[in-house]
């Protein structure tokens, strides 16, 4: 079959984040049964031929994809508009991704007009906490003009529980189907011994004295609670002062705010965004991944950090609770008392990367993934 998927953005722009790195990992496991058509713009690519916005760029096997240059960067590109009809035409299945962006609108419209099946997935912007964060009249406006009058149309693409009952709060009559993001165990894999001086080498560390690392993965934005976590780890090295946090992701407004906060405090590190292969090498010689955010509905960090063996300290506001009972991870209240106190727990704990391995192979292979996806979609 033919599926189109459509976004404002798509692989290699991960500073996107985890929406980014799960569609590639679910297209490249699709491709090998159905043909992948991908249409998004110039947004965040480094390297883009703004002359040409009108033939396909095979990226992988099965996978082709038009990268439609932005006259008004993140705001529209004309080239998307004026082709987006022929380019859905033949098209067996819409997956359209986010909700609030213009390319949601094109594809959605183009689609009514074609008769299509669609799919959309908001990746967390359908929730009290993605609508409030700002513009939050202008997101009602859309979720109720512009997607309820077509709500027999769409079936809704979830990745987690939390985001179903999300979309259900808005659209409470709507069909939504669960579908959980992926990873490929095999691109991550577990250091049996851990070896924290490929870290501290990897990112040009010279405190000699750290032998536990805490590390997190996420854009450098308000909803990560990285001032929450900065301040709940200053005062965990008090009595720890042989323990380090790294934070690694690209910048969105709060790397300033951030630095100002650590700036006299030699254990904590913000080092920016890591390629791929150095994420790997962080999250396999952790000792903890870290996340506190005030709202994910999914967190593939979390997810790839398990898949690295890794065990995880979560909010409660993060899906995956059900890592204390299954011995992988810990769960904390999201404030600084609480999370001070999850951080002493864990000197108490020894979870064996098995049980992390375990929780992800049986949940988040793609192959099962993939496989859901299309007995749900598909068929």
């Amino acid at each position: 079959m033919k599926i189109a998927l459509v976004s404002p953005h798509f692989y290699p722009s991960t500073k996107f984040g985890g929406p980014v790195i799960s569609l590639w990992g679910l297209c490249k496991e699709l491709s090998s049964k159905h043909e992948i058509f991908v249409y998004t713009t110039s947004s965040g690519q480094k390297e883009v031929n703004f002359h040409d916005n009108f033939s396909y760029k095979e990226i992988h096997k099965n996978i082709k994809c038009k990268y439609y240059s932005e006259l008004i960067n993140k705001y529209f590109s004309f080239y998307l508009v004026k082709n987006i009809i022929r380019d859905l035409s033949d098209k067996d299945l819409i997956f359209i991704q986010y909700v609030f962006s213009y390319t949601s609108l094109i594809a959605l419209l183009a689609s009514i007009i074609l008769n299509k099946k669609i799919v959309i997935s908001p990746r967390g912007s359908i929730s009290t906490y993605g609508i409030n964060s700002k513009r939050k009249y202008l997101k009602l406006f859309w979720l109720y003009f512009i997607y309820y009058p077509f709500l027999n149309k769409i079936i809704w693409h979830a990745t987690s529980v939390v985001e179903r009952d999300d979309i259900s709060n808005y659209f409470s009559n709507s069909k939504i189907e669960i579908i959980y993001d992926g990873v490929n165990l095999k691109d991550f894999g577990c250091e049996k011994n851990k070896n924290i001086n490929k870290i501290l080498d990897l990112l040009s560390i010279k405190n000699q004295k750290i032998n536990k690392v805490f590390c997190s993965l996420g854009r450098l934005e308000k909803v990560k609670r990285y001032d929450l976590l900065i301040q709940a780890f200053e005062r965990f090295i008090e009595k720890d002062k042989t323990s380090c946090l790294i934070i690694a992701g690209y910048d969105f407004g709060q790397k300033k705010i951030l630095l100002d906060q650590i700036k006299s405090f030699n254990n904590i590190f913000l080092v920016g965004h890591l390629e791929e292969e150095e994420k790997k090498i962080l999250l396999r010689n952790s000792n903890f991944f870290i996340l506190t955010s005030d709202y994910e509905s999914f967190s593939i960090s979390t997810i790839e950090s398990l898949a690295s063996g890794v065990p995880v300290i979560i909010s409660k506001n993060i899906p995956w609770q059900d890592v204390e009972e299954n011995e992988c991870g810990l769960v904390t209240k999201n404030d600084i008392s609480s999370i001070v106190s999850v951080l002493e727990r864990s000197k108490f704990v020894n979870f064996k990367p098995e049980s992390c391995l375990n929780y992800v192979e049986s949940r988040f292979d793609w192959k099962i993934i993939a496989n859901n996806f299309c007995k749900t979609f598909l068929s």
